[in-house]
């Protein structure tokens, strides 16, 4: 049984003898993109929290055109529903599904547990960036809409 689990390893470090150094970087890639997610966030919460203002300043102080005033809001608002689509929350993998698995990773060789975890990140990855980029294309939509609004406005 020895002989088998040597051969093994000796197997996955020829098959995979830059693991340990593949596991660091997709570990580096994992933080990047859980930065990049929460910085989409702030970055919508703000653009929420502007839009807020301008509505309120905008019902307050400009009452002349009710048919601007309502194109206004109603155009404000479609960027409102955007950026509350990037903030809303999203179900985000995790690289290692149950914290009991841990137990069993401890039993294998580090090879093939670096193996697991490298797997496991890619998914984890993969489904993290999709979602991250469907934020990007809801921001970019409401940020858009944002700039144009005062201008439709303005020239209707």
């Amino acid at each position: 049984m020895d002989a088998a689990i040597k051969n093994n390893d000796t197997a996955i470090k020829s098959v995979f003898p830059a693991i340990s150094i593949t596991l660091e970087e997709i570990r580096r890639l994992y933080d990047l993109e859980e930065g990049r997610r929460q910085s989409l966030e702030n970055k919508a919460g703000i653009l929420i929290g502007a839009i807020g203002v301008i509505l309120t300043i905008v019902t307050v102080f400009d009452q002349k055109s009710i048919e601007k005033m309502v194109l206004f809001h109603i155009l404000l608002i479609i960027a409102l529903l955007f950026g509350l689509l990037v903030v809303k929350p999203s179900e985000y993998k995790i690289p290692h599904k149950k914290y009991c698995e841990f137990y069993g990773y401890a039993r294998k060789n580090e090879e093939k547990v670096m193996d697991i975890f490298l797997l496991n990140y890619i998914k984890v990855l993969e489904d993290m960036e999709n979602k991250n980029n469907t934020k990007v294309k809801y921001l970019e939509i409401k940020e858009k809409q944002s700039i144009i609004c005062p201008f439709a406005v303005g020239f209707s």
